[in-house]
């Protein structure tokens, strides 16, 4: 990657003089050459893995490159732990073997709840919903108007009843 960048910036500073014929022909060998040697250093660089083991440690392994798309080498790969079956809903639920629902991740939290209220509304048919949203901005010292406003600003565009006190 480096020698085909090397060799552009080479025609790229003798852009705007004059070049012998079997210079400019040199360039555009060299050029092509370390082109052609690309997608190979590309995949090179990719063929490091980092997973969490069994026992929740960092584990880091080279694969080998193949034929085949990098992420089936890696799934085929038993060290990597990926695995193509099923995963229940109760495991993805706080307390699951998953540690999806982090005290410092509301924002996920927010998303996945949005993505099924309509499967909510369909579970709760008969009976009356509601769903009561609070936003709070605080910390140390008091919020600047200047981010009260943008943040009411975006909110405004959810709801109108949606603001900051």
């Amino acid at each position: 990657m480096r020698d085909y960048l090397g060799w552009e910036e080479v025609r790229a500073q003798l852009q705007d003089q004059p070049i012998d014929p079997v210079r400019e022909q040199m360039l555009a060998a060299e050029t092509a050459a370390a082109r052609k040697r690309v997608p190979a250093a590309v995949r090179s660089a990719y063929c490091m893995v980092v997973t969490v083991s069994a026992s929740d440690a960092i584990h880091a392994f080279r694969v080998v490159i193949g034929d085949e798309p990098l992420f089936t080498t890696i799934k085929a790969d038993r060290r990597s732990r990926i695995q193509e079956t099923a995963i229940s809903a109760e495991a993805m639920l706080p307390g699951g073997p998953y540690d999806l629902w982090r005290e410092d991740e509301q924002a996920r939290r927010v998303k996945d709840l949005a993505d099924q209220i309509p499967e909510i509304a369909k579970a709760a048919v008969g009976n009356e919903l509601k769903f009561n949203v609070r936003v709070e901005l605080g910390g140390n010292d008091p919020p600047s108007s200047d981010a009260v406003d943008e943040i009411n600003k975006l909110l405004a565009e959810v709801s109108d009843a949606m603001k900051l006190q």
